[in-house]
């Protein structure tokens, strides 16, 4: 995360009140990172959002990763929700770029992860009834064959039940969730 364009406070005002929020309070750029320019927004109501400019990917790109985002929010997965527009629509255009906005979790930045933080697993049980709760064979299309072969394999080193199997498959589960959020 970082801040490779900047966009300004009218700016980011004004896609706020076009999402029905409350009045933008603060904006502040997120540094760090490597591939999109996200800001912190908190609205007067107390609620925080995080604004995304991507700086790489194309709008015909993204809908798959806000929709996957806001389908496993929905059912209660700790990812961040993308907040939608009155029609519903997720993706937006701020200072040229395709721009979306999402709910900001509690939590910070992890530099150094231990052994501790990898064992313990963010909701893996959930997440491959959730991916496919609803057409087996839509949702193969929409995520792609070689996540779904990848995440079935995690799966099941969790549920193997040895220690490593359940620390690699958490890994792999959060490095996932975490690509998704951040693209």
């Amino acid at each position: 995360m970082a801040v490779y364009t900047e966009v300004s406070f009218p700016q980011a005002a004004a896609l706020v009140a076009r999402l029905g929020l409350p009045p933008l309070a603060a904006l502040r750029g997120i540094t760090g990172g490597i591939e999109n320019t996200n800001y912190f927004a908190d609205c007067e109501d107390g609620s925080r959002w995080v604004l995304t400019l991507f700086e790489r990917l194309t709008p015909a790109q993204l809908p798959f990763y806000l929709g996957l985002m806001q389908h496993l929010a929905a059912a209660g997965v700790k990812v961040p929700a993308p907040k939608a527009n009155a029609q519903g629509e997720l993706l937006f255009q701020l200072a040229g770029k395709p721009a979306s906005l999402v709910s900001r979790l509690e939590g910070a930045h992890v530099e150094q992860p231990s052994a501790e933080h990898c064992a313990r697993p963010p909701q893996t049980r959930e997440v491959p009834g959730l991916l496919f709760s609803e057409r087996p064979i839509e949702a193969a299309l929409r995520i792609g064959v070689f996540f779904i072969l990848s995440a079935f394999g995690a799966w099941r080193a969790y549920r193997g039940g040895s220690r490593l199997g359940r620390i690699l498959a958490s890994q792999w589960l959060a490095a996932h969730l975490v690509w998704l959020a951040l693209l």
